[in-house]
């Protein structure tokens, strides 16, 4: 039974493959999980931009409580963060398509995502500002996605032997 729904994928024949033989791992695993990645990003970016409203509107009002920003002045880290957005939300979704497709580039791509993933939630799980559910979650994810990523008809499906 075929699924209507937006986040279905349409097979790519114009490529020469079918997305109904990709493997499990790409469909079930590290492709959904750009869907999250471009949804974070987009949340985030609504977040930050709130956040910069609000800062905007207290300077504006003469209500800004000191700090480095308090006259208003650009904030550094602040447009860094943005920019990292940004740039996240673009990667995630070059990589959604490159998944569905099955090129090289995002079989690399999703390596390395996979490997900063589950390294630094190694390095989260014994942090004590954070809860080690999310961590461990984090490394059950990414660890089983690497675990599969070598195999030889996933490495097939992006055109590496």
């Amino acid at each position: 039974m075929q699924s209507n729904s937006p986040f279905t994928p349409r097979p790519l024949q114009s490529q020469g493959r079918d997305w109904n033989n990709a493997p499990k791992i790409v469909k079930y695993g590290a492709y959904p999980l750009t869907w999250y990645g471009m949804f974070m990003s987009l949340l985030s970016l609504v977040l930050v931009g709130l956040t910069f409203l609000k800062q905007r509107v207290a300077v504006q009002s003469g209500q800004a409580v000191g700090g480095p920003n308090a006259e208003g002045g650009p904030n550094v880290e602040g447009i860094v963060f943005l920019v990292f957005l940004v740039t996240f939300l673009a990667v995630n979704a070059w990589l959604n398509r490159g998944l569905l497709s099955g090129k090289a580039a995002a079989w690399m791509t999703q390596l390395v995502f996979s490997t900063l993933a589950f390294a630094l939630s190694l390095l989260n799980i014994t942090s004590p500002r954070f809860n080690p559910i999310l961590p461990i979650i984090i490394i059950a994810i990414h660890g089983f996605i690497l675990s599969q990523w070598f195999k030889p008809e996933t490495k097939a499906w992006f055109g590496k032997s």
